[in-house]
């Protein structure tokens, strides 16, 4: 059962507000101009240090002259671009944008904490790092923060994500891997412009862009076990727009998701091959490019440790589950180049239209899951700085 804390129960107004003003004003990755402003804007007035880098991207502090333990909490703050549905209670006033991977809840969330925070900091025996993180969808966001090392030395990075199948009141805490690698790799095919005719598609891009389009997952299975866990997925594709004329030039973007460094390779050079066969037949030319890579995340065992043991001071053993959905790794993960790092998540109570994992135009979770994650966040805090008058 859950311990809800008074310092919860005085803040989820403050909370409640600043979810609300993020849901209905989302805005894309690496555009965030005005929520930047909104986040720096509640940390003037709670008088807190912070740090604005890569144009949008917030860092703030709390005690950051004090040595030793460290701590920090991410969140992103990029919009996605999704209508969301017309039923949401507060719905968006951006056409087609909209925070239906939770960034607005995120983003509430760490106001939250140090608006609590702030007023004990006295009571905390060493230094918390806040990240609101801009173009968290591109690996420009945490490389960028990276390069600029404002973090300083941290003993760990926590992030805590809502998760739409599991269940209200349970946290999933996992050890080792955790999330999958995210690859992105742009094709771009070159042919000749014509009007149409019964050519059969030689010197055709778009012909050869789609052939491959559609058969790409089908010819991976001679390369890959069927054990193995990857997914392929076309995301972009851009051809010519004149009525009736084939265009000389076209190109696309295909997701790979790959649990492991073995296996993304395999994915690469089945690409690379199917890509000489679709220039071979069609007669056309083909460039690849390699535009952005996020690894997989494995969790910290030492971060493991200190979640699992703030859980157990929240819920019983049996508020833990071991579910392990493999989801589309995070630009927490390249943190993890210099940081121990950990992902945890917590139940939402309600599943989306599709009964399934992603997060759609319906995503809209229990206003009760945010006590749990609040809570945890408390208590990560405080078992870190072993200091129990701080919540």
């Amino acid at each position: 059962m859950l311990k809800f804390n008074k310092d919860i129960t005085k803040i989820k107004p403050y909370f409640l507000e600043m979810r609300k003003y993020f849901h209905q004003n989302p805005e894309l990755c690496g555009l965030e101009e005005k929520t930047s402003l909104k986040i720096q804007k509640e940390l003037k007035d709670m008088k807190v240090d912070f740090k604005v880098v890569n144009d949008y991207s917030v860092i703030a502090f709390i005690n950051p002259s004090k040595r030793g333990k460290a701590i920090a909490i991410r969140t992103g703050i990029s919009g996605l671009p999704i209508a969301e549905d017309n039923a949401y209670p507060f719905p968006s006033k951006v056409n087609n944008v909209s925070h239906m991977r939770g960034s607005d809840i995120g983003m509430a969330m760490l106001l939250s904490i140090i608006k609590v925070i702030k007023e004990k900091d006295k009571l905390i025996n060493g230094r918390l790092v806040f990240i609101f993180e801009s173009n968290d969808l591109s690996i420009e966001g945490p490389n960028g923060i990276l390069k600029t090392n404002v973090l300083g030395d941290l003993d760990y990075i926590f992030t805590i994500h809502n998760i739409p199948l599991l269940e209200l009141g349970k946290y999933w805490i996992v050890r080792g891997p955790i999330l999958v690698g995210s690859n992105t790799v742009k094709i771009k095919w070159y042919g000749l412009n014509s009007s149409t005719s019964f050519s059969q598609g030689v010197n055709d891009p778009l012909l050869a862009a789609a052939t491959f389009t559609t058969n790409v997952r089908g010819m991976m299975t001679s390369y890959l076990s069927p054990l193995d866990i990857y997914n392929i997925t076309v995301t972009e594709f851009k051809a010519g727009d004149n009525y009736n004329i084939v265009p000389s030039y076209c190109e696309m973007s295909v997701n790979v998701r790959y649990d492991n460094q073995n296996i993304k390779k395999t994915i690469h050079k089945g690409i690379r091959d199917y890509i000489k066969l679709m220039e071979q037949r069609f007669n056309v030319t083909a460039e690849l490019l390699n535009i952005g890579d996020t690894p997989p995340l494995v969790n910290d065992e030492a971060a493991y440790e200190l979640a699992r043991y703030a859980v157990l001071k929240i819920v019983n053993p049996d508020g833990i589950s071991e579910y392990s959905p493999k989801v589309n790794s995070e630009s927490l993960s390249l943190y993890s180049s210099k940081y121990r790092v950990f992902a945890i998540g917590y139940g939402s109570g309600k599943k989306n239209e599709t009964n399934n994992d992603y997060y759609t135009a319906k995503f809209n979770p229990d206003e009760r899951s945010f006590d749990y994650a609040l809570a945890l966040y408390f208590q990560i805090i405080e078992e870190h700085f072993k200091k129990r008058r701080v919540i």
